[in-house]
């Protein structure tokens, strides 16, 4: 029997965006980032922190970049919005993208050749 994976609109997107990245503009380094926490044997763990971008990585000048992958219903989080800030202040690109073409669209604007 064939195993079912549920795919969201969100999940979808997340992995259209990272195949564009690794694939596409080859971008050297990047990985989903789900932020999740799990209890095994009365412990918390937690990976990722709150507010972390869906998907991470480094360009090819050595940018840090962040992408919150949002569906065309869901509203970014005053964590998620102040994570982007932060990393864009500070020399990176954070993209809350509803659509494969905002990180395009971002990325054109920064410079670069995609």
């Amino acid at each position: 029997m064939a195993k079912t994976v549920m795919t969201t609109p969100g999940n979808a997107l997340g992995n259209e965006i990272q195949d564009y990245l690794l694939k596409v503009i080859r971008v050297p380094l990047v990985w989903r980032q789900n932020s999740r926490s799990v209890k095994l044997g009365g412990h918390l763990y937690k990976f990722g922190y709150t507010g972390c971008g869906d998907i991470l990585g480094m360009l090819w000048d050595g940018r840090f970049l962040s992408v919150e992958v949002k569906s065309k219903n869901d509203e970014s989080s005053p964590a998620q919005i102040d994570n982007a800030r932060t990393i864009n202040e500070n020399g990176g690109i954070a993209i809350i993208a509803r659509s494969l073409q905002d990180v395009i669209e971002r990325l054109k604007k920064e410079g670069y050749n995609v």
